[in-house]
């Protein structure tokens, strides 16, 4: 099965922490964002929690995620149905997963 590499090391956009101060740390990465969402999130029955958990680690160290086309699906659903997301870290996400084209088996 194919994995893509998924790269969600781009900084939250510090204009827009400064007009709206609380939403995203200085220097956080989206996937830094997202690691620390799932990280405390207290939902035991998520059906996929240790990819979420395992995922998280790697995205808190700045690291790319390799993922498959089952694997966009899950983390997209995740990232779609959390509120706790604000839309400035949900866009950026939805659009690198946006970008991921199993087809031609690039990114």
């Amino acid at each position: 099965m194919t994995k893509l590499k998924l790269n969600l090391n781009k900084k939250i956009d510090p204009e827009i922490s400064n007009i709206f101060p609380g939403i995203g740390m200085p220097n956080e990465t989206n996937g830094q964002a997202i690691a620390k969402i799932i990280l405390q999130s207290n939902s035991t029955n998520e059906p996929n929690i240790y990819k979420l958990f395992d995922w998280a680690l790697q995205l808190g160290k700045n690291e790319l995620l390799e993922l498959d086309e089952g694997d966009v699906k899950i983390l997209r659903d995740w990232v779609v149905s959390h509120t706790e997301l604000f839309l400035l870290i949900k866009t950026p996400v939805l659009r690198e997963l946006d970008k991921l084209d199993f087809k031609e088996g690039k990114k």
